[in-house]
């Protein structure tokens, strides 16, 4: 199965932000000099540049254009979420979050200190 166009879009995107070829800061030609070049609608482009907007690295100016972020620093502690993210991006899977349980509770004695808590108001 052939992935969607826009998936191959986002990706030469990400190649093109990747290897310097749009610098952070920089703004990207417009959704109509994509579509042309890619050979693609523009609601395809639209498409793939919301999901890169979504991951943070494009930034819209309304009336300006479509500009590349800065990176952002990633802790290597949580690396592997937008790993796994984008993984199941690409496959077509749906991530969602439940809460199971949700309760309220004193914090001890160190906590309690380590936050700036009164006893009595923990």
């Amino acid at each position: 199965m052939s992935q969607p166009r826009y998936l191959q879009i986002v990706q030469q995107l990400r190649n093109r932000i990747q290897n310097g070829e749009y610098p952070p800061n920089t703004r990207i030609p417009t959704e109509n000099e994509l579509s042309v070049s890619m050979g693609v609608s523009r609601p395809t482009v639209r498409q793939a540049l919301n999901l890169l907007e979504q991951e943070g690295r494009l930034t819209r100016v309304k009336g300006s254009g479509t500009y590349v972020t800065e990176p952002k620093i990633q802790h290597e502690s949580t690396r592997f979420l937008i790993g796994y993210q984008e993984e199941s991006r690409e496959r077509h899977n749906h991530l969602h979050t439940s809460v199971l349980a949700l309760q309220k509770e004193k914090p001890g004695k160190l906590a309690a200190k380590a936050l700036g808590l009164a006893e009595g108001n923990a």
